[in-house]
């Protein structure tokens, strides 16, 4: 540690005996990074690049519209074999854009059940004395476990009609609750919670992002349901509204940034291992965060005021990403979680370019996928990289690179599964409980006990399952039974949700 508390990381170390994996580092608080998002070149790029993405957002539209108007102005009468494609691709244009199920019932995406749950399976261990695994992103936790997380809450979030007051409250009770439970433990173990009441809520600051997020997103979700119930339609003043205010959050941050000035100033107490010292670090960097995040936002806003199109995805994907290559900061996961929500959200009205081809060659060819993405791992950088990015712009891409791939699978529909026995239901139950209770068995036990007794709290989970379905408690049997239709009719509300899973 150095002064106040400051943690340094350790510097980069080359060898020569390996070729691809031969950078040594950690990724920390005060890592020397090559640049940063307060230097005068990323002063000069972002907005540029935001920019950029703005103009790129209207012409896709433009460009769209016009060759759908070249098509109909043609005097000449087309072979049938071109009509017939043309048809073809209005008919797949108009699936990729639709967020209507085909079939009558809804369909549950059951990859977003299972992401939430075995996020949840993951963060436990992490919490709970078994960083380590982490500390060397093994099977790739830092680039998906998170991201999904919040990926799956901001669709979760943007395909659900459930006013946002009720979202509110049921994340306010699980709050509550959570908190509480963490008082407790910290009370039964004397731990000093009234001057650091930061490491008492813990983990449930992921459902005050949940909150926050849900609040700015709250006119984002109507912008975007009411684009995709009128593609063709034009903006009304209301959805050009929205995007006007976020287009001048971002333009704000932007010039704040272009002068260096953040837009608040947090005194630093304590040393950075300290809530306040987090805080401090986090808003040194507040006017790039309004800029980029702001800017992500308003990427939305604006392809809502005009026709949107599955080239949109990527163009929000790359202005989530690159920004994260060039111009890194300490605590960049932060924002990037938000970023990736309203990501998120965007997916649940919009389709991604490609998404068909990515799906069907991910899902039979992913053992090249798997290998190929172990190519870009750097084993010897350790620590938490996707809080505190890597130091160079070579080993950030090679980390974000992963992130990227495993984000478009995701949000492609490659990884989607099935749930034939039913499980889903009652493991969402368990995830819930477990996300909330976990940190406080683990200060309350001996390391490795307080994991143990959670994941072992999934036995009695399974057994009300089990009971369910045979229909001990006055129910019908099977009502908890393995039909995908009875798991589809079932609402389930995490921490980790915002909502349900339906396509």
């Amino acid at each position: 540690l150095g002064p106040a508390g400051t943690r340094i990381a350790k510097p980069l170390r080359l060898s020569m005996k390996d070729w691809l994996f031969n950078i040594t580092g950690e990724c920390g608080y005060d890592t020397a990074w090559d640049n940063e998002a307060t230097s005068f070149g990323s002063r000069i790029f972002l907005p540029l690049f935001f920019a950029s993405a703005a103009a790129a957002v209207v012409w896709v539209s433009w460009a769209t519209r016009a060759d759908e108007a070249d098509a109909q102005n043609l005097g000449t009468p087309e072979p049938s074999e071109m009509r017939q494609h043309d048809h073809n691709q209005t008919v797949r244009m108009n699936q990729e854009l639709s967020d209507a199920p085909s079939l009558p019932k809804k369909e549950r995406m059951y990859h977003l059940d299972f992401a939430r749950i075995v996020g949840v399976w993951c963060v436990v261990a992490e919490h709970s004395g078994g960083s380590t695994y982490s500390h060397h992103d093994v099977l790739f936790v830092l680039q998906w476990v998170l991201p999904y997380l919040f990926v799956v809450s901001g669709m979760c979030f943007a395909m659900s009609s459930t006013p946002l007051w009720f979202y509110l409250v049921r994340l306010s009770i699980v709050l509550v609750i959570g908190v509480g439970i963490n008082w407790i433990a910290d009370a039964a173990t004397g731990r000093d919670w009234r001057h650091n009441f930061g490491d008492t809520i813990f983990q449930m600051f992921y459902v005050v992002f949940l909150i926050l997020f849900a609040v700015l997103g709250a006119p984002l979700r109507h912008a975007l349901k009411w684009r995709q119930s009128r593609p063709d339609a034009p903006s009304s003043t209301p959805i050009k509204g929205i995007a006007a205010v976020h287009g001048i959050v971002c333009l704000v941050g932007f010039t704040l940034l272009a002068f260096d000035v953040p837009l608040v100033n947090v005194p630093a107490e304590r040393g950075i291992e300290s809530w306040n010292g987090r805080a401090k670090v986090i808003f040194d960097n507040s006017s790039a965060i309004m800029g980029m995040t702001g800017g992500c936002f308003f990427l939305v806003a604006l392809a809502c005021t005009v026709r949107a199109s599955p080239w949109h995805a990527w163009i929000l994907l790359a202005t989530i990403y690159l920004p994260r290559v060039v111009s890194p900061f300490a605590f960049a996961g932060v924002p990037h979680n938000a970023d990736l929500f309203f990501f998120g959200m965007a997916m649940a009205r919009w389709r991604i370019k490609g998404k068909a081809i990515i799906a069907t060659f991910v899902s039979s060819y992913w053992p090249l996928v798997v290998t190929s993405l172990v190519i870009f791992l750097t084993p010897e950088v350790t620590g938490r990289c996707d809080l505190h990015p890597p130091q160079t712009a070579w080993l950030r891409f090679r980390f974000y690179f992963i992130e990227l791939v495993l984000v478009v699978c995701f949000v492609a529909g490659a990884f989607r599964v099935s749930d034939p026995w039913g499980w889903t239901g009652w493991l969402t139950t368990w995830a819930l409980f477990a996300y909330v209770t976990h940190v406080a068995w683990h200060r309350l036990l001996p390391t490795p006990y307080g994991a143990v007794v959670t994941y072992l709290s999934i036995v009695p989970f399974w057994l009300v399952h089990k009971a369910i379905a045979a229909g001990s408690f006055g129910m019908p049997a099977n009502a908890g039974s393995s039909r995908p239709e009875g798991a589809a009719q079932i609402r389930y509300s995490t921490p980790t949700s915002l909502g349900n899973s339906y396509a």
